[in-house]
């Protein structure tokens, strides 16, 4: 009976596990889109610090750069949960 109800919990286990990888490779293409929007934003400010330092706008160019700095800060490596709002656990 133990053996038996063993045996069932593992094959169960399995099942999820089966079912748990499918669901989590639709995150990827979510991943890859936000981190490219973000990289995206940061170019932007970089490159707009780097101009408005070459005409000699050093205030308004370190406040760019600063933006830039903090989206890079925000970037948490956290791959035990999915994008707010997408995919599925």
């Amino acid at each position: 009976m133990v053996r038996r109800l063993m045996s069932g919990i593992f094959v169960f286990g399995i099942a999820i596990g089966l079912l748990a990888s499918p669901a989590l490779a639709f995150q990827c293409p979510v991943l890859i889109q936000q981190a490219n929007a973000k990289l995206k934003k940061v170019q932007d400010l970089v490159a707009e610090a780097q101009r408005l330092h070459n005409a000699g706008q050093h205030a308004e160019s370190v406040k760019k750069a600063n933006a830039a700095l903090g989206l890079l800060k925000e970037v948490k490596l956290d791959e035990s949960k999915p994008p707010a709002g997408k995919g599925s656990y």
